[in-house]
């Protein structure tokens, strides 16, 4: 009597390395962890997949890690995980002291022990900053971070960790920063392989002497008055290497236009190759004419001669701007002003629809301009986000 072809005894194991390669495939985690309870194999190949990236954003999630980690004292665990969220969400916005000590306590158990740990993205959550824990937790961490992200951190509180992980690329500081009147300054030992930093524009008044610095997403939690005072001054510092700036304007004071903002970055980084500004709200240029106003936006751009890639937005709340009367002539004509002033710019992205703006979000919808080399333009749906990456 012949076998069944799907007698399990005659199946042919493949190579540990295939099952490796085919779970690679697999895109939800759960699905990962069903197959890691099937046998004794299959839990040895999905178990690096599962924990290579590991989310602990909600406080159960926390609490569970520390478990699977005493779980596993071979350590090989540990060993996997290379990136690693933390977020507490404490049910209260001003939690009891005992649960905040709680929280320090489980990432002072988690972080150390996990030497391989590349990316790391921390969010103590409300609270006092004084309450910060950070760098004690961290001091004895021998993890040699690429990526580091930070939220509702005081510079003083992320700022040994900097000065021990030179191999940091990517730096993202959402927290409001306060440099005048503190002896916090980030010399050039720290962080002198720094590719791409998101941060308050305040942030460049730390930074002292040059970094390899190619990307910076810049917040505005003020604002500058003047340009003569302006802390954006200090981007001179990056002339050479900087190619793409994003410049998020919604809290920024209303005193200085965003063509005069343009031309005072592009004599100081030239070679930008992309730029992104998120307007603030001006009153003086609600009655001024559509075209001259539009413009002067365009004009300032002249100076950037590479510039290939230019988004913008006006402010949120701005219903009566000036940049709803020009799309309302013709969105197409708005992105051929940008084309035909500025010869380099391939691609011009901007919000079309004022009603999509008021809803408040993060990602605005907008439509994207690219000029093909024969001069033919092409219309396609696009999202802008000036608030950076998210988790």
């Amino acid at each position: 009597m012949a076998s069944s072809p799907h007698d399990v005894h005659l199946a042919i194991p493949l190579p540990l390395e295939l099952y490796s390669r085919i779970f690679s495939f697999v895109s939800l985690k759960r699905d990962l962890c069903q197959l890691s309870l099937t046998s004794r194999m299959f839990n040895h190949e999905a178990i690096p997949l599962i924990y290579r990236s590991v989310d602990l954003t909600t406080s159960p999630q926390l609490s569970l890690f520390v478990d699977a980690l005493a779980m596993n004292p071979d350590a090989r665990l540990t060993s996997i995980v290379r990136e690693l969220a933390i977020r507490w969400r404490s049910a209260s916005f001003t939690p009891a002291q005992s649960a905040i000590t709680a929280f320090w306590e489980t990432c002072g158990r988690i972080l150390p022990l996990l030497h391989n740990l590349r990316v790391l993205a921390f969010n103590p959550g409300p609270g006092d900053s004084s309450n910060s824990k950070f760098g004690e937790v961290v001091r004895g961490c021998f993890f040699k971070l690429e990526a580091l992200h930070t939220q509702s951190l005081d510079l003083r509180d992320v700022h040994s960790s900097l000065k021990c992980n030179p191999t940091i690329r990517h730096w993202t500081h959402q927290s409001r920063t306060a440099v005048g009147g503190t002896s916090l300054r980030l010399h050039d030992m720290i962080l002198p392989n720094l590719r791409s930093l998101e941060a308050d524009v305040e942030m460049l008044a730390a930074i002292e002497g040059s970094r390899p610095l190619e990307e910076i997403r810049l917040h505005y939690y003020e604002g500058d008055l003047n340009l003569d005072t302006s802390v954006l001054t200090n981007l001179g510092v990056f002339r050479e290497t900087l190619v793409a700036l994003t410049l998020d304007r919604d809290f920024c004071e209303a005193g200085i236009d965003c063509a005069d903002v343009i031309k005072f970055i592009a004599e100081r980084v030239p070679a930008l190759e992309r730029l992104s500004i998120f307007d603030t709200y001006k009153p003086s240029e609600t009655n001024h004419p559509t075209d001259t106003t539009l413009n002067r936006l365009v004009a300032s751009l002249a100076v950037l001669k590479r510039l290939q890639e230019f988004e913008y937005s006006p402010a949120r709340w701005d219903n009566d701007s000036w940049w709803w009367r020009a799309c309302a002539e013709g969105n197409i004509r708005v992105a051929m002003t940008f084309f035909d002033r500025n010869p380099s710019l391939r691609v011009v992205t901007f919000p079309t629809n004022r009603s999509e703006l008021e809803t408040y979000s993060d990602s605005l919808p907008a439509l994207s301009y690219s000029k093909a080399p024969g001069g033919d333009i092409r219309q396609t749906p696009a999202v802008l986000n000036f608030c950076g990456d998210h988790w």
